[in-house]
């Protein structure tokens, strides 16, 4: 007789509420940092290969059969230290018959009761939850990440969900990154040229709300602005930070609205000019915050987690909403003028 299926979940929540969830989503509270992974045994963990829904060129494709296996989806919204250059959205592995068994073994034979109670922390740090249910059985804790006592008292299960999340980030599914660059003109030093993009990577598109057409002019979701460093200490605080004032010109938003299906590669990009006041080594960060979502929903858009705990995953049924922040930076040194 067969195990019965189970559903795994490992959330890791921080800060305060940034929005919530629409209505149709369960209306959860979003978090500034939040970072989800849902494992489902009895969910394929193949995806189908992607195709341009604008070419009718998709042949007669059959899906390889596995025994057995399982899906791990991975939503993070917001790089828990807040680096440049993190990717956000959603990620997705198999799970292979034998990791499936190992993760229920795991936490099945794990005596929770019997497990230190979590004590002490880090205020600062994530609170974790981990959520299993399978017919018959519920299981549910929360830690704090700075709890070591309790996370070594279930090692074998920890390291078998980081193992599990780790291989799911090597596999964008859909997912939004912001990049960065400086340079000057070589016909005028001092005057820079930035471009930030917000690029697509994965296997599926993704939807968010173009920053060219903010909703509220006074708190666009693309922000951009420069320091001096004025010491070689990397850790030392930029003087002199300007913000750069958005680019002017920009032509109004479609009828549709501002909202933006984007596809894999595929880039959104605003420059903006800046006239260094002298020579120096300057740099110039940027950050896209927008924690609401897209302002009106795309045609077959996904949910924040498109594994729902029954039916089928929605992965890759439509494209998937990004929320969150994103983070960049580039440095650019100005020489002085040679004599």
């Amino acid at each position: 007789m067969s195990a019965p299926p189970f559903i795994l979940d490992l959330y890791s929540r921080n800060g305060p509420t940034e929005a919530r969830l629409p209505a149709s989503e369960g209306g959860e509270r979003v978090p500034r940092h939040l970072t989800h992974l849902r494992i489902r045994s009895d969910v394929s963990g193949f995806v189908a290969p992607t195709y341009d829904p604008d070419e009718d060129q998709l042949t007669g494709f059959v899906p390889p059969v596995f025994e057995r296996d399982g899906l791990a989806l991975l939503a993070i919204i917001r790089d828990h230290a807040d680096l440049p250059h993190q990717p956000i959205g959603l990620y997705h592995a198999r799970v292979r018959d034998e990791e499936l068994d190992g993760l229920r073994e795991a936490i099945e034979g794990t005596a929770w009761a019997a497990l230190p109670q979590p004590r002490g922390g880090d205020v600062n740090l994530p609170t974790l939850t981990i959520a299993y249910q399978r017919e018959g059985l519920m299981i549910e804790r929360s830690f704090n990440a700075g709890n070591g006592e309790f996370i070594e008292a279930i090692a074998p299960l920890w390291s078998l969900l980081d193992a599990q999340l780790e291989r799911a980030r090597k596999s964008a599914a859909s997912t939004l990154e912001l990049t960065l660059h400086a340079e000057a003109d070589p016909d005028a030093p001092l005057q820079i040229r930035v471009r930030a993009s917000l690029r697509a990577r994965g296997i599926g598109p993704v939807v968010f709300d173009d920053p060219r057409w903010p909703a509220d002019p006074a708190r666009p979701s693309l922000r951009v602005r420069v320091g001096e460093r004025v010491s070689d200490n990397p850790h030392a605080r930029l003087a002199n930070i300007v913000e750069l004032p958005p680019p002017q010109g920009a032509a109004a938003a479609p009828e549709a609205g501002p909202t933006r299906v984007v596809r894999p590669n595929e880039r959104v990009e605003r420059t903006y000019a800046w006239l260094a006041p002298h020579p120096g080594r300057y740099v110039f960060e940027a950050s896209w915050v927008d924690y609401a979502g897209p302002t009106t929903p795309a045609r077959g858009q996904t949910p924040l987690m498109p594994l729902p705990l029954v039916g089928p995953s929605s992965l890759g049924a439509g494209p998937y909403p990004i929320r969150g922040a994103l983070f960049a930076r580039a440095t650019i040194e100005l020489e002085p003028p040679a004599v």
